[in-house]
């Protein structure tokens, strides 16, 4: 019987999988002869390796009784590990792998992370926006004061400048993975940021204020803050449509790596 473990650099531990990534360390265990297959991803690193090799040594050197013998797999495979490593690879080997290129478990974790903070923040950013709709109406007005006039565009802006950072992040990720569709999407999630943020930073010159508006409050006419919610609404949806798109799939596909 086989059975087969992936080393998990982060927390320097061997889990027993049934699948594989590229850039993975693999152990299978040969429970009928007693040895122990040392493999190393096509992607993995030597320093891995040799990380993994040096563990397993010190693992078995605490067991003087358990007779396995280890064996670092270079070019000739015997079949029945050949096998066993084909079927755990055979996930990633499917048509839909060249929209997904993702072969390192940190990378999956972390662009699920960065994908997820970017819907989120994109949640509050639209909450943000519509949320002095029922508020302050005076004839048809929505009345502000400086004060809460500048933390609701702040708000606005702070929320635009993470998703930016987060953007940046998943283009990085997409860079190292060659994952074009990631670097796409997150390059046009960082332009309509970017663009944003620019609008935003008019401040008060944002609006058009109506008469009786003075340095206590603002009034602003309610079909003025209906263009500034389709305006935002929209440049939103530029990006979170192809962005929620590629998380969908990638969820489909890699959602058993994430844990």
């Amino acid at each position: 019987m086989l059975r087969a473990y992936v080393y998990n650099e982060e927390k320097k531990v061997w889990l027993e999988e049934e699948s594989l990534l590229l850039h993975d360390l693999c152990a299978i265990l040969d429970e009928d002869d007693k040895i122990l297959y040392l493999w190393k991803g096509p992607k993995s690193s030597s320093q891995l390796l040799d990380k993994g090799y040096k563990q397993i040594k010190d693992l078995l050197s605490n067991y003087p009784n358990v007779n396995i013998e280890l064996i670092t797999i270079k070019k000739k495979i015997p079949p029945n590990i050949k096998d066993k490593i084909d079927t755990m690879l055979a996930s990633i080997e499917t048509e839909d792998d060249i929209f997904l290129q993702f072969s390192r478990r940190s990378t999956i974790r972390l662009f699920f992370l960065m994908s997820l903070s970017i819907f989120t923040l994109s949640f509050f950013s639209l909450w943000n926006v519509v949320r002095y709709f029922s508020i302050f109406d005076w004839n048809g007005n929505v009345v502000l004061n400086p004060k809460q006039y500048e933390t609701w565009i702040n708000i606005s802006k702070i929320l635009a400048i993470l998703s930016l950072i987060f953007f940046i992040v998943n283009v990085g990720i997409g860079i190292v993975e060659y994952e074009h569709q990631v670097i796409i999407f997150s390059a046009i999630g960082i332009i309509v940021c970017i663009g944003i943020i620019l609008y935003l930073n008019q401040g008060i010159y944002l609006f058009l204020f109506q008469e009786r508006s003075s340095s206590s409050f603002y009034i602003i006419a309610q079909s003025d803050i209906n263009w500034f919610c389709i305006f935002i609404t929209s440049a939103l949806l530029i990006y979170l449509v192809p962005n929620c798109y590629k998380f969908i799939v990638f969820l489909r596909k890699y959602g058993e790596y994430l844990f």
